[in-house]
């Protein structure tokens, strides 16, 4: 059974990720987000529970400063 943490609108899902994810699916409500599991997130595609993929990208520049002296 999924625990919910005090405070937040989260849900802990320890056993049984694919049938959590279909019951809270089967429940009207809000969107169902996942933030950096990859691994999740390949399961839940490779089991077509997934209805929309939204990609966030956060670009981060890398530059390598040299010193004249």
């Amino acid at each position: 059974m999924p625990e919910k943490p005090c405070g937040r609108n989260t849900i802990i899902i320890r056993d049984d990720v694919i049938e959590s994810v279909r019951a809270l699916k089967a429940e009207s409500g809000a969107n169902i987000l996942t933030d950096g599991s990859s691994q999740l997130v390949h399961a839940l595609l490779t089991l077509d529970v997934v209805d929309e993929v939204r990609l966030l990208v956060y670009p981060l520049i890398m530059t390598r400063r040299t010193v004249d002296c």
